[in-house]
């Protein structure tokens, strides 16, 4: 950490406690290796620039084990590996500052040897393949507080396969399927509107479920019966909604438990949510500061309003079921086949419909606008594990893309043309839909959008609901197509009686008895009849959802912007066309049921128009990727030694001596024609930082650089296969520097 200047009169003195205390936190960590790393090394730096000058220059005092340039020591050939985990940069930081006040070094010391263990636990939350919260070795205690997985700086490891997460969302597959019930229910232009409200309202707090668990497993781990017993009642919980979510006449009757049954698993699972957010304030472990702020901004903005809302829609339900308890069940039936009036029998549902909206809106906002300052976002905000958000919706899109595959499979068959054309058809059109989407999308955090900013990770949580609302409804269409050509098929075989005729155009969901016995109603459902007119439509709607949806969440990734900007560029040229029939192909899907109503013209054009989509998609890729290899080329040809390339858990990382003759290079380039426009060198620094344009001359600051960036070429010249520095630690310290824009 010396070497930058091996006389200091502070620095010098201090070596010989320091590798004691070095040599000490190592032994007392016996599983930790105490590691040395370039930021304890710049912060150090940073710190002694404050000492007084007088003393330099000399060699009294410097004793004889101090270590030159490049042979032994943190930084030389050997001892210390160089690391860019942060988990080991706190502890070295801690005894820094304690060498500069001269004092306290045993304090200092077991400070450290605490921090350094602190940091290991935490690297054991975030997942690594030596941790041990995300597997079952050892022995589980009763009750632990729980961890923060993720901190600022650090490398985002993905955490090990947790199956009560996938457990969890088998229960996402039972209600996609009984959303479909809901939707088919509503399929009359008379009550499409109250259907749609239902349907948004159902999906919406199911998913902020889904959601709510997604943001706390990113950002916390926990290991211990008592945070698993409390899973499975989040999970028993979320069973009792999804139990509830039935046809739209049965949520609707006040007779009915459906409502009830649905608002109550909603409140009591927010009910645990909070409970979690509440211990999270008190109890949880890692940067206090961060997860309290965090955890309270949370509780007030979404949290406890969706609880309070919830707790309203149960309370309405239950008191609307206890007054019509005394009543015959076939008296409740206050509407018929044509219409679904509104009611106050609407009103919990209303409320969880007013809950989803408004706080996907707030949130958006909060994400968006009402962000801390850049000094104060890493004290307000606990940063997610992207790689873990990234593998969760990419099960969450396989979930809905599974209803689509169910609804074409889990259905009545007959021996006809247009059945299994529709049908073959329709799986052609899934697969496409999945490779669409999963081969536009980053496999890691870097180039994600939830990477690039909390406002666009806002954006893409709200279209990936958006697409997945597009999916089930496309499943849905695609089993009334296939009902349709089924019951056409049995009367041509003649099962059917003289009564055909009245029933032609029912998709077959239910059964078209509408009497007015509660029982019946309640086995079969509700009484529906859609034309082959609506089917369409309902197809047409869904595909211009998915397309759309689609293609914001792949322009997400690279941002708006820069999309908009690469288009209208001097080589946008190419993206022209391409964004024009783009644009085309969603506007003929859109209009699409106003030409073709049968079920197998209607499937096949969606199909190609799929097709041409995906087409377009490879294109565009294709000109965005040879773009970026141009832009690389430039950056390579402005900057001889600019090198950066993905190690195996794709993080961007260039040697030591890259690092140093890339400052000097940029260093030569930014500041050397502006030596005029540079103060003279004062006699005493005035700041406590690194070589600031107004303190030096352009010829002293390249020797001081010089100097300081040694240590980066000696580890490199060490040798060893694992001196690394990561590429945004090379950033910060240039800017350190100040020889690069900042």
């Amino acid at each position: 950490i010396f070497h930058h200047d091996r006389q200091h009169p502070v620095a010098a003195p201090k070596y010989d406690v320091y590798v004691e205390a070095l040599r000490e936190a190592k032994e007392m960590n016996q599983n930790h290796l105490v590691r040395a790393s370039v930021k304890s090394n710049r912060v150090f730096l940073s710190m002694i620039e404050t000492q007084p000058e007088e003393g330099r220059g000399s060699d009294e005092g410097v004793p004889q084990q101090f270590p030159n340039r490049g042979e032994t020591g943190m930084i030389g050939q050997g001892h210390w590996e160089l690391s860019t985990s942060s988990a080991t940069n706190r502890p070295f930081a801690l005894m820094n500052q304690a060498s500069v006040g001269g004092a306290g070094w045993r304090d200092a010391v077991q400070d450290a040897i605490a921090l350094a263990q602190e940091s290991e636990d935490q690297q054991e939350a975030g997942g690594d393949e030596h941790g041990k919260l995300d597997h079952h070795g050892g022995k589980t205690p009763f009750y632990a507080p729980p961890l923060q997985r993720q901190k600022w700086g650090e490398d985002q490891v993905l955490p090990h396969i947790n199956w009560g997460d996938l457990f969890f969302d088998l229960f996402y597959v039972a209600a996609a399927y009984n959303l479909s019930g809901v939707l088919i229910s509503s399929l009359k232009p008379d009550r499409w509107f109250h259907g749609a409200v239902y349907f948004v309202a159902t999906f919406g707090t199911i998913f902020n479920i889904w959601a709510a668990k997604l943001d706390y497993d990113a950002r916390f781990a926990t290991v211990d019966y008592v945070h698993r017993a409390v899973e499975y009642s989040r999970v028993f919980f979320l069973g009792i909604s999804v139990l509830h979510i039935k046809s739209l006449d049965l949520m609707v009757d006040p007779q009915s438990a459906e409502t009830f049954g649905f608002c109550l698993g909603l409140f009591l699972e927010c009910l645990v949510r909070v409970g979690l957010k509440v211990e999270l304030i008190r109890k949880g472990k890692g940067d206090t500061d961060a997860i309290k702020n965090h955890t309270k901004r949370k509780l007030l903005q979404s949290h406890a309003p969706l609880l309070l809302w919830y707790g309203v829609a149960v309370t309405v339900a239950a008191v609307q079921l206890r007054s019509q308890g005394e009543k015959p069940k076939q008296e409740s039936s206050g509407f018929d086949d044509d219409s679904l009036p509104w009611s106050v029998n609407d009103v919990p549902m209303v409320l969880c419909f007013l809950s989803y909206v408004l706080d996907t809106l707030f949130t958006l906002l909060s994400e968006s606008c009402l962000l801390p300052s850049v000094e104060a976002l890493k004290k307000e905000n606990i940063p997610s594990n992207i790689d873990f958000c990234i593998h969760r919706y990419g099960e969450w899109t396989m979930l809905m893309l599974g209803e689509v595959v169910l609804c074409l499979l889990i259905v009545d068959t007959t021996e006809s043309q247009d059945y299994y054309f529709v049908a073959t058809v329709g799986l052609l059109t899934a697969i496409l839909l999945q490779a669409l989407h999963f081969e536009s999308e980053p496999n890691h955090a870097n180039g994600h959008a939830l990477w690039r900013s909390l406002s666009m990770g806002a954006v893409y949580s709200i279209l990936m609901q958006l697409l997945s609302m597009g999916l089930i409804t496309m499943g849905v269409s695609c089993k009334v197509m296939l009902k349709t050509i089924y019951k056409t098929a049995e009367k041509a075989s003649g099962d059917y009686g003289s009564d055909y005729n009245d029933m032609k155009y029912d998709s077959g969901w239910f059964s078209n008895n509408n009497g007015s016995d509660y029982d019946d109603r309640r086995r079969l459902g509700a009484p529906i009849m859609v034309t082959e007119r609506d089917a369409a439509a309902i197809f047409c709607s869904s595909l211009v959802v998915i397309l759309l949806a689609s293609e914001l969440i792949t322009n997400s990734h690279r941002g708006y912007g820069e999309s908009l900007r690469r288009m209208l560029g001097c080589r946008g040229i190419g993206m022209v066309p391409i964004t024009v029939l783009k644009a085309a192909l969603i506007v003929c899907a859109a209009i699409l049921s106003q030409w073709l109503v049968d079920p197998k013209w209607v499937s096949l054009t969606g199909f190609f128009i799929v097709l041409m989509f995906a087409a377009t998609r490879v294109a565009g890729c294709n000109l965005h990727a040879r773009w970026d290899e141009e832009d690389e080329l430039l950056k390579k040809k402005k900057y001889p030694h600019y090198n950066t390339h993905h190690d195996k858990e794709h993080s961007n990382i260039v040697s030591g001596s890259v690092l140093a003759s890339t400052c000097l290079q940029l260093f030569d380039t930014e500041i050397g024609e502006d030596e005029d426009a540079i103060e003279d060198e004062p006699s005493e620094p005035q700041t406590a930082g690194l070589f600031k344009k107004s303190e030096y001359t352009s010829e002293r600051r390249r020797e001081r650089m010089v100097s300081s960036l040694q240590p980066f070429s000696d580890a490199n010249n060490g040798e060893e296969e694992n001196t690394k520095i990561n590429s945004a630690e090379s950033v910060v310290f240039m800017r350190d520097l100040d020889v690069v824009p900042v």
